[in-house]
């Protein structure tokens, strides 16, 4: 079972995310191989006109990678040169939920779940016992790669109600039962773990160097909500790190602030034009949270949140709308003071990837990379390959 799902649920009910981008170290030389470049609207008025505060450092060579119905590719994103990925015979598990450049992958093919090192290019099933079948062809596998460690992941495997799950349609149908387990990839360790309901019923992430999950309301009709709540695995305790209070409502407007997830990172955004965007990094057992306020001169321009990410290296915020990227600057106070909207069609179900002050998406029939000091487009690449994964560098 894979992450798209929420994402379904989101474009028709309060669009969540989808996609992502993925990437890998290379050698390969610069050639100018762009195309059409997405429309600029207006930025908004500035008293002043800010210069880039940092000069972006050679790019590594990077690979977008895509992958649909079992075939993936990879795209050379300084010549948009493709190639062939992965073993043939094996699929990504929940291809849309792992963060940016990890050092493994969980491959499934034949009911059966392997660990890939992108390293070595070795494979290595998940389980401990070659005679024992891991998975039931009835069973459905939830893979979350942790946030906090690369290596680890935490394997949820279930069985629905089949009749549920035709009545339900998009909606997250009963669970009849389930197991789960901790995977140590580099270890090749594979141990029990505490089912935990939450995660049958709300979106969710791995926090493995913390021992917990993150979670929030997702479904249709809500899209994503507030509150993001810590779930410690070991006691079950619930923490709420970010609260519909803090953007001064009540625990019934559920679905009036949305949660996106990025490269780690939590971001809280008002769906309905906000005056803040709270960005929360998870790798502390204390999570640390800043806040960015949105002025008066920027906030019109935030179309509905369907996908957030940051680049502190430039000081820009990014805000993918259903037909446009707005990009915001911010200051050394974390003041949000000028904007600009790239245009650019149907780019509301795609990841927005940042590393080292550049941005990387796919458009609509186009992949895009974006220089976040200048906030001018440096590449286009024509074509659509299918669904996008992660960013990677090996």
């Amino acid at each position: 079972m894979m992450l798209r799902p929420f994402i379904s649920l989101a474009i028709i009910g309060a669009v969540f995310l989808a996609g992502g981008l993925f990437f890998f170290t290379a050698r390969n030389e610069f050639s100018q191989k762009t195309t059409s470049a997405p429309s600029k609207a207006a930025s908004t008025p500035s008293p002043l006109v800010t210069e880039p505060t940092f000069s972006l450092p050679p790019e590594e060579d990077i690979y977008f990678g895509q992958g649909y119905n079992g075939q993936y590719t990879l795209t050379d994103v300084q010549t948009g040169e493709t190639q062939a990925f992965l073993p043939e015979g094996y699929t990504i598990e929940n291809q849309y939920s792992y963060s940016q450049f990890p050092t493994f992958l969980i491959l499934s093919k034949n009911n059966d779940l392997f660990s890939y090192n992108l390293q070595n290019k070795t494979l290595k099933s998940v389980k401990t016992d070659p005679s024992v079948q891991f998975l039931r062809s009835d069973e459905d596998v939830h893979l979350y790669p942790s946030i906090t460690e690369k290596d680890k992941f935490f394997i949820h495997i279930h069985t629905h109600d089949p009749p549920a799950i035709d009545e339900s349609g998009m909606g997250l149908p009963p669970v009849l039962s389930s197991r789960s387990y901790f995977f140590d990839a580099t270890q090749h360790a594979l141990a029990q773990a505490p089912v935990l309901s939450d995660i049958d019923t709300m979106c969710a992430e791995y926090d493995s160097k913390n021992s917990r999950f993150f979670t929030w309301p997702c479904g249709e009709g809500i899209g994503t909500s507030l509150p993001l709540i810590a779930v410690s695995i070991d006691i079950g305790k619930h923490i709420e790190v970010i609260s519909l209070e803090e953007f001064g409502l009540t625990k019934d407007d559920v679905g009036a602030v949305g949660v996106h997830r990025s490269n780690g990172l939590f971001f809280a955004t008002d769906k309905g034009g906000t005056p803040k965007v709270v960005v929360l990094n998870p790798d502390k057992e204390v999570s640390v949270k800043d806040t960015y306020i949105v002025s008066e001169q920027v906030r019109p321009q935030i179309d509905y949140p369907y996908s957030v990410g940051i680049s502190p290296e430039a000081r820009t915020i990014i805000i993918g709308g259903s037909n446009n990227l707005l990009l915001m600057r911010f200051d050394e106070n974390n003041n949000i003071f000028e904007s600009k909207s790239l245009s650019d069609p149907e780019v509301y179900a795609n990841f927005i990837f940042t590393y080292k002050g550049r941005m990387y998406y796919q458009g609509k029939d186009q992949l895009r990379v974006i220089n976040l000091a200048t906030w001018e487009v440096e590449r286009s690449f024509s074509g659509n390959r299918g669904g996008e994964v992660t960013l990677f560098s090996l």
